[in-house]
């Protein structure tokens, strides 16, 4: 049961980071490139 719930979490997870919109993509680009006040951020991948 945990093990099929985990599947489908980790699925939805892809999905919305294949869909992201426009302004998501650019919001992470600045934060992954340190644009904003120095900090870097990753985005967690399941």
């Amino acid at each position: 049961m945990i093990s099929q719930d985990w599947k489908t979490i980790t699925q939805l997870c892809r999905d919305l980071r294949q869909r992201a919109t426009p302004a998501e993509r650019k919001l992470w680009s600045y934060l992954r490139n340190k644009q904003l006040d120095g900090v870097k951020f990753y985005l967690k991948y399941l």
